[in-house]
């Protein structure tokens, strides 16, 4: 029997309910997925890790033994995509132990983009270090009491280009959790710490951190190596203090906050959508607000003492003192806007340099007229054409050309 599919639809789940916590789904292999790794025991425990529980609940998704060709033909994949919902997070590495496929990189990318698709953000990590065991014993040296036994093999430095390529790129990538050489930092402190942590020498503590190895890629024998690891040490920011950090910066601020982070330049970039729940937010004079391609803003009004600039894509409002946003993230009506006439035609094309004309693209108007301030006198004027790719007029008359005028 031949099968064909002329199809696969994929439905996204509903959104979560405001305010609730994201899910983060862990896909790797059993250097972080067994009974023992780092993966395993966060999922296992999460309630000692209070300020990671909470901002998000961990799942550990990954699977010993896999690789990304056969995480995806068993399935494993697919039950991590239909467990999505949009807002959860796909956290992404500890994946290449069990072979890499002849395109690894774009396998990783394949993984990531379907995570997107179903509404997920995109957290990747780097692998576990190497054990200095066997034939890697030499990732630490007796000589120096140091580590050094991240990967630069496997699919590490893959994966950290992609994180790289998404961090330049990709509105839903979140951040990058170093777990490799952040161990070997850990273990170096920890070591050099021996007295304080019971040990009679370095190379005694250094013993401790290696015996947790049964080979170079899994560390369950002990716990030591996997809570340096998990928490760090010192200085040094484990994988939970890392994941912590990255909820936060990601986790929804009030418009005003937003705003406020990038006025001390008078240049205000926005890079993800925002409701703004009907907030106002103030920028500087002389100000300019950045608004991103792919990012909206809705139910929100951006003002300011004086007159400030913003831009999108396509346009270019300036000397705007404040600026509304609908519930359909459209700019709504300029309140404030200072614009000069200039000459338009009439009906019959014939130049009248009594009305005055402005023009803007790709934007729309939730009203049929605007009110102009000219002189301390309010003037009406009818909008022609209200939205799309459209170039439209905002007409008053009685108006001579030159004069300043300020949208109300």
């Amino acid at each position: 029997i031949i099968i064909h599919i002329l199809a696969i639809t994929i439905t996204k789940n509903a959104d979560k309910a405001a305010n609730t916590k994201p899910d983060i789904h862990h896909i790797g292999d059993s250097t972080a997925a067994n009974n023992g790794s780092w993966a395993y025991y966060i999922d296992h425990n999460r309630s000692s890790f209070p300020a990671l529980a909470d901002l998000a609940t961990f799942y550990n998704n990954g699977a010993g033994g896999r690789n990304l060709c056969t995480y995806y033909t068993q399935g494993k994949l697919a039950s991590v995509l239909r467990s999505i919902e949009p807002g959860d997070i796909v956290m992404f590495g500890n994946m290449g132990t069990n072979g890499l496929g002849s395109s690894f990189e774009d396998d990783v990318n394949f993984y990531l983009d379907a995570a997107e698709a179903m509404g997920a953000k995109i957290i990747i990590n780097s692998y576990t270090p190497h054990g200095a065991v066997g034939g890697y014993a030499s990732g630490y040296n007796s000589s120096t009491h140091t580590f050094d036994a991240y990967r630069r093999d496997s699919g590490d430095p893959t994966t950290r280009k992609v994180a790289e390529k998404r961090a330049a790129s990709d509105m839903n990538y979140l951040g990058f959790v170093e777990i490799g050489k952040n161990a070997d930092a850990a273990f170096n402190a920890y070591v050099a710490d021996y007295a304080a942590n019971g040990y009679a020498s370095v190379d005694a503590a250094a013993q401790a951190i290696i015996a947790c190895f049964s080979d170079h890629n899994h560390y369950s024998a002990g716990s030591v190596a996997r809570n340096l690891m998990l928490n760090g040490y010192g200085d040094v920011k484990g994988i939970v203090a890392q994941l912590v950090d990255i909820l936060n910066a990601a986790a929804p601020k009030s418009f005003d906050d937003l705003i406020k982070e990038d006025t001390d330049n008078k240049t205000v970039t926005i890079t993800a959508s925002i409701d703004g729940n009907n907030e106002k937010a103030k920028v500087p004079a002389d100000a300019t607000v950045i608004i991103k391609s792919g990012a909206e803003i809705k139910n929100a009004t951006i003002t300011s003492d004086g007159l400030f600039t913003i831009t999108t894509d396509n346009s270019t409002i300036t000397n705007v003192s404040t600026v509304q946003f609908d519930e359909y993230g459209k700019m709504a009506p300029w309140d404030g806007a200072v614009m000069k006439t200039s000459s338009g035609k009439n009906a019959e094309g014939q130049n009248v340099t009594d009305n005055a004309y402005f023009v803007m693209k790709n934007i729309e108007i939730g009203a049929d007229t605007v009110t102009f301030v000219v002189g301390g006198k309010e003037l009406k004027g009818n909008i022609s054409g209200k939205s799309g790719d459209l170039l439209f007029g905002l007409f008053i008359t009685g108006v001579p050309e030159g004069t300043e005028l300020t949208v109300k």
